[in-house]
């Protein structure tokens, strides 16, 4: 029987154990949920203390259930104060910054949506904190409450301020300047887009900056075509060079034409991604400027060319009278007149010459301002030079009371490459102003040289006088073209204020300088530095040498000049008083009162000599150290060795039957013609003259005529149409000489005179020594091809056959001796020549020695030179050049080959 009891006590003691284990189960699970929750609060509060913004957390009622540290460090929130914290966290929040905060929670938790503010506090520094509170949602679907953070971004938004008001400044002053900046982002493949965008893009384009950075294409298809392509191009040469790009485009308004200068750098800041970054200037005005000043400098030049070609006619229009007057004077002086007659003859002659002078000057001037003005450089004796241009100047000097002193380095070489006649100009203007400014004292011109190297020297030619002297003003503007260092010195002293202008640009086209030194009321010093090539020494230069030369002078300066001179000529000095063994002596005339027929002695005077030197009763010729001249030396030595006769650069025309000779003239000015007349008959020739070319196409006669004087400008036909003509008649008379007269000083006359068949142009006025030599150079050739064309064989003559001709004919040897070295003369001048610099002068010099050459008919090497002469016409070049230096060193081996007796 079942006790029921017991089951009752039992059911109850398993229902108390049940509930037991529930609650036990209950409670174990509830502390384990707490120590879970304690576990992940504590980890989320580490997980919030470790980010830097700081944060609160407030529930759906308001209360604040959690504070970061880093909020509560901001705040100055102290561990205490949470149970106060939990009711009112605003209470923290300082005054300027509560209700704004308030605000924005309660917005929060009635709308349950973010707010994002700034507010500006004034802790410390003032500054502004950027506030954010977001809902919380739990499971994303309940709302618990809302969470609160704040960034102090004072530091930043005073960056951006600093920013704003910089850009605000740089568009206020761009906004007012034709220049702007910009930043451009270019994908490749892409056009540019822009930025950054700054200036005065609307007021000059049309265009606003946020429509161009909207879209680049506004602004681009503004651009010319051509130039946004070249643009393009530009940018990626500039990018794939790593260089700076510059560029100007135009761009079309529609008011006008704009020239934009682009000035930009490049920064690759991802693959196929470019950052360019510059500036951009308006040059419109500088660009229309450049064109108005392109067209002023036309106009300029145009003016000048004008000038220069009316100063060119005019010459032509005053040397043809001049020309006239200069040959009449020169013929007169040959008629016997009285003294009075003799002086006024003289004082015409200077005027003339100093008009001449003037007018040179200035034409020199016109050829100099358009690089007209060519030198020619040939085989000089500076030596000769100098005293050459102190012999035409010193008896003015000596006028003046002055005293006279030359010296020369013994170190300068016997010859030098030089243009002779505008280094003569260069002296004479310098050596003539010295003597004009000088009263009283002494003007003296002293050379001294450096030795470069075996084929190059320094000269330093230095003229001093005791003058007026200038101060620095005035030398300042001594180079300035009509202008003299006073303008009372142009009144006092004449001139026209060109000469130093003109010697200085002539010394720089010389490769040289000039300089003056000056000091008022003491004299000045004008000195000229030139770095010259030597040259072969001519035959018998140094005819002294060896032989002993005894100087006896009292003055150690005239004793120091003749001995320089004398050691180039070769001599051995002896400075003792009476040598009998001596060649040569040189005694102060002082010495010489009671000593008589003194064969070898050289009389030295201090006085002036109008020719350099003289004879002298007692049979010993006397030489002026006042000052000493070069040639006057050489005569005066001559005279003692019995060298007078020396052998002559050019064949002796006197060995031509000059009454065989008849030189036909063309010249239309009647004046001129009888001058001409004149001139000739002094020298012993026959002319022939008629007023045009066309005159002297019909009255020619080959068997009659040896040479045609030609004016260049005629009227019915002019001489350049007249050699033309003359040339194709004479195709068998090759070497017939045509000289052609000119008053014009165009550049142009050298180019046509050489393409028409003319020999040589002569410059108006002519005066005897130049006729004489022009004539004494071409005649000789003429009658020697004359006398070739009726006895010799057309074949062609080489060396052997020169030498074997010289053998059976010794009468040839001074022709054949001559032939030689003027064209190796001419072979040296050549190698001097620049072909690119100076073709005219090359070409000449070639067409001289193939008329040379084919006066002994010498056909081969007449041809090879023809080829050379095409080959420099056809190409000016390197194979031109080649050529060139091929044909000098075959011409010079051949030359050099021919034995002469």
């Amino acid at each position: 029987m079942i006790d029921i009891k017991r089951v009752f006590e039992d059911a109850i003691f398993l229902s108390i154990t049940f509930v037991m284990m529930f609650f036990i189960f209950k409670f174990y699970k509830k502390k384990k949920s707490a120590e879970r929750i304690e576990f992940e609060k504590n980890n989320l509060e580490a997980i919030i203390e470790g980010v830097s913004s700081p944060l609160a957390y407030i529930d759906v009622y308001g209360e604040c259930k959690y504070v970061s540290d880093q909020y509560r460090e901001r705040f100055g929130i102290e561990t205490g104060e949470d149970e106060f914290l939990k009711k009112d966290l605003s209470a923290f929040y300082p005054s300027c910054i509560k209700s704004a905060i308030d605000d924005a929670l309660k917005k929060v938790l009635r709308d349950k949506q973010r707010v994002d503010f700034e507010v500006e506090h004034g802790q410390g520094e003032s500054g502004v904190l950027l506030f954010n509170i977001k809902p919380v949602f739990n499971s994303g679907v309940i709302f618990v409450g809302a969470v609160i953070s704040f960034t102090d971004v004072s530091y930043m938004r005073l960056i951006q301020q600093k920013a704003l008001s910089l850009e605000m400044h740089l568009d206020r002053v761009t906004t007012h300047l034709p220049v702007g900046l910009f930043e451009a982002h270019q994908i490749e493949g892409s056009h540019p887009s822009f930025k950054y965008l700054s200036g005065p893009v609307e007021k000059m384009l049309g265009l606003k900056i946020e429509d161009i950075q909207h879209d680049s294409k506004n602004l681009f298809k503004m651009l010319h075509s051509a130039d946004y392509q070249k643009l393009l191009i530009d940018m990626a040469v500039s990018a794939e060079n790593l260089q700076p790009m510059s560029c100007v485009v135009r761009c079309q308004t529609e008011s006008r034409e704009r020239h934009i200068r682009i000035d930009a750098v490049h920064e690759t800041i991802a693959k196929g991604v470019i950052v360019w970054s510059g500036i951009w200037v308006d040059i419109t005005n500088e660009w229309e400027q450049s064109l108005d000043l392109s067209k002023a400098k036309e106009s300029a030049e145009e003016a000048v060319r004008v000038k220069s070609e009316f100063l060119a006619t005019m010459s032509h229009e005053i040397r043809t009278p001049m020309n006239g007057i200069f040959g009449l004077l020169e013929l007169l002086h040959s008629k016997s007149m009285s003294p009075d007659q003799q002086r006024i003859l003289q004082m015409i002659d200077e005027s003339t010459k100093s008009l001449m002078t003037v007018l040179n000057d200035i034409l020199d001037l016109s050829k100099m301002e358009f690089n007209h003005l060519d030198l020619h450089y040939e085989q000089t004796d500076l030596r000769a030079v100098i005293g050459n241009a102190i012999g035409i100047t010193a008896h003015q000097a000596h006028s003046k009371g002055l005293n006279v002193y030359v010296n020369i380095d013994d170190k300068l070489a016997p010859t030098v490459l030089i243009d002779n006649l505008r280094l003569r100009q260069v002296l004479l203007n310098l050596i003539t102003n010295a003597i004009k400014f000088t009263s009283e004292g002494e003007v003296s011109l002293q050379v001294s040289v450096d030795n470069i190297n075996e084929a190059e020297q320094f000269v330093t030619i230095v003229i001093s006088d005791t003058g007026i002297g200038m101060d620095e003003k005035q030398t300042g503007r001594l180079f300035s073209p009509f202008t003299q260092g006073d303008s009372s010195v142009t009144r006092r002293y004449g001139g026209s204020g060109l000469g130093l202008v003109i010697s200085e640009r002539l010394i720089k086209l010389m490769g040289g300088a000039i300089s003056l030194e000056s000091t008022l009321g003491f004299g000045t010093h004008a000195s000229i530095k030139l770095l010259v090539r030597k040259s072969p020494s001519p035959k018998n230069f140094n005819f002294l040498y060896g032989k002993c030369v005894s100087i006896d002078l009292v003055s150690e300066k005239n004793k120091t000049a003749l001995e320089n001179l004398l050691l180039v000529l070769g001599a051995k000095i002896e400075n003792k008083e009476d040598l009998k063994h001596c060649c040569i002596r040189f005694i102060d005339e002082s010495k010489l009162i009671d000593k008589k027929s003194l064969k070898n002695v050289i009389a030295v005077s201090d006085s002036p000599i109008f020719s350099g030197w003289k004879e002298n009763s007692n049979s010993y010729p006397i030489l002026s150290s006042n000052p000493f001249i070069w040639g006057d030396l050489i005569y005066a030595c001559s005279e003692i060795v019995e060298m007078l006769d020396e052998p002559s650069n050019i064949s002796d025309i006197g060995c031509i039957e000059k009454k065989q000779c008849k030189i036909l003239v063309a010249e239309d000015h009647p004046i001129n013609q009888e001058l001409i007349r004149g001139q000739l008959k002094r020298l012993g020739y026959a002319c022939e003259i008629v007023s045009n070319g066309s005159e002297a196409i019909h009255r020619f006669n080959s068997k009659i005529h040896c040479m045609l004087i030609t004016d260049c400008y005629m009227p019915v036909m002019d001489g350049y149409s007249l050699a033309k003509k003359l040339r194709s008649k004479l195709p068998k008379l090759s070497n017939f000489p045509i000289i052609a007269m000119t008053a014009s000083v165009q550049v142009e006359e050298h180019e046509r005179f050489l393409s028409s068949g003319i020999n040589t142009l002569l410059l108006k006025p002519l005066n005897l020594d130049t006729l004489r030599c022009t004539l004494e150079e071409w005649l000789p050739l003429y009658f020697h091809t004359c006398e070739e064309a009726g006895s010799a064989s057309p074949k062609t003559v080489d060396t052997a056959q020169l030498s074997e001709a010289l053998m059976e004919n010794p009468e040839l040897s001074c022709l054949l001796e001559q032939f030689k070295e003027l064209n190796l003369s001419d072979l040296n001048k050549l190698s001097v020549f620049s072909l690119l610099d100076n073709p005219e002068s090359v070409l000449e010099t070639l067409h001289r020695i193939r008329s040379s050459l084919n006066v002994f008919k010498l056909n081969n090497l007449v041809e090879y030179v023809c080829t050379v002469e095409e080959a420099i016409v056809d190409n000016v070049g390197f194979n031109a050049e080649q050529s060139l230096s091929e044909c000098i060193s075959r011409l010079i081996g051949f030359f050099e080959a021919i034995k002469l007796k």
